[in-house]
């Protein structure tokens, strides 16, 4: 019984995607791509088995976005009740002052208050020099421990940005949870390695520290009904 073997299509497809590999680990240092036979890094067996079926190229590019999606954590301990810290984070007020570097106002859906489930807010921000449109939905809301917001449409292929509370003796702790992807494939990739990572993790950091400020203060009933 004859196996299958790769076509020659394969093998190049094989060759370009350790090409890139390998600019990964060049660029950044990074080498669970380009070291396949790591038990821990890219499953080296299933590729080879990839490469013998007419799906190639749709479960190879699974297997990496499934493994290589970015995500950012970040936790914030806030003293103020747990009721005010999570509608300081779902107040549009309060996300314009957090997001003043980047300019960010809305064009379309609610224009201040607290944004409620299912509801879609149109923002427009400037990031790295360009002025980009960005709609998102809130998916989830459990007052006052949890809440979910997506994107339906803008620069990203995806996100997902969890928001999670908890009371921990007298303060507050703040969750949050950003899984994103970047279009364009492996580019995309190695500018979120780079560069994009790193930033949306500042600029999460830089609104929580916002949220914390007006919680731990009285500014809060400049933005939340008393």
């Amino acid at each position: 019984m004859t196996k299958n073997r790769p076509t020659a299509t394969d093998q190049n497809f094989l060759i370009t995607f350790f090409k890139y590999s390998l600019i990964l680990d060049l660029s950044i240092g990074y080498s669970t791509l380009s070291h396949p036979y790591n038990c821990q890094s890219f499953n080296y067996q299933k590729l080879l088995i990839c490469c013998t079926t007419k799906n190639l190229y749709t479960n190879v590019k699974l297997q990496i976005k499934n493994k290589y999606m970015p995500r950012i954590e970040t936790t914030t301990l806030i003293n103020a009740p747990i009721e005010i810290c999570f509608n300081l984070a779902r107040s549009v007020d309060l996300h314009k002052i957090s997001t003043s570097k980047t300019k960010e106002y809305v064009v379309n859906g609610r224009k201040k208050g607290l944004i409620e489930i299912d509801e879609m807010i149109t923002w427009r921000a400037k990031h790295f020099g360009v002025w980009q449109n960005l709609t998102s939905k809130i998916t989830t809301l459990k007052y006052p421990t949890y809440f979910s917001d997506e994107m339906v449409k803008g620069t990203f292929q995806s996100f997902k940005h969890e928001h999670l509370f908890e009371v921990k003796g007298s303060q507050t702790v703040m969750t949050d949870i950003f899984d994103f992807q970047s279009p364009f494939g492996f580019i995309g990739e190695i500018f979120n390695r780079i560069i994009l990572t790193n930033y949306m993790k500042k600029f999460l950091e830089e609104r929580n520290h916002v949220i914390k400020e007006f919680a731990e203060s009285g500014k809060w009933k400049q933005v939340l009904a008393v």
